[in-house]
């Protein structure tokens, strides 16, 4: 059994172990505006739900090289602090995985993700930020909490730099596509064909289903 510590590797091979043996992710296709009315949008893996009572996700958007806020992590802080506090995830799924993909495309600042990808926004019930118009569903979030730092209980534990935070979101609305829906009224595993990242650039199917057997 190889042990290893993750504070004695370098930031690249940190990262390389970290998305290889959290595998297969959720995919959040992040949709966000600025305080000036850009819109953005960008692929996750760094996400998943944490509750339900409240319908509660999170995000992990990483910084620039530089420490500063990528588009998305400025765009979800809450007013105070720069940002419009709110954004929406959508569904990646088999049919937008290829555009999802372009949306994470290194563009310049003025550059529009949704343009770059073929892709249509529409506006949100609730929030200023935009859904992904097509999706199998979508959540609507305000930004409950953006964390940028370790609690200070466990801050001790690691002195090194920080390359990202965690976005809390609390569910405001959910948008679901019927054609996806079971009779229940839920995502029907079969219809949805959501897509899920490995390590690399591999994305995963999820139609390789089984339930496990109880012992």
């Amino acid at each position: 059994m190889t042990v290893v510590d993750p504070a004695d590797l370098s930031p690249r091979d940190r990262y390389g172990l970290m998305i290889n043996t959290v595998v297969p992710r959720p995919i959040a296709v992040v949709g966000t505006v600025s305080k000036t009315k850009r819109l953005n949008l960008a692929p996750f893996s760094c996400f998943n739900a944490v509750t339900s009572t409240p319908f509660t996700v999170m995000i992990g958007p990483a910084q620039r090289p530089d420490g500063t806020d990528k588009d998305t992590l400025a765009n979800c802080r809450p007013p105070e602090d720069g940002g419009t506090g709110c954004f929406t995830i959508n569904a990646a799924t088999e049919d937008n995985a290829d555009a999802v993909f372009a949306t994470a495309a290194d563009l310049p600042p003025e550059a529009c993700e949704f343009d770059h990808a073929g892709l249509a926004a529409v506006p949100a019930d609730l929030i200023a930020a935009p859904r992904l118009a097509g999706a199998a569903w979508s959540l609507e979030c305000e930004t409950a909490e953006v964390i940028d730092r370790l609690p200070k209980r466990v801050a001790h534990l690691w002195d090194g730099p920080f390359t990202g935070s965690l976005v809390y979101g609390l569910v405001r609305r959910i948008h679901l596509r019927d054609d996806i829906l079971d009779d229940r009224g839920r995502p029907d595993p079969e219809k949805l064909n959501a897509v899920g990242r490995m390590g690399g650039p591999e994305w995963v199917r999820t139609q390789d289903r089984f339930v496990p057997k109880a012992r």
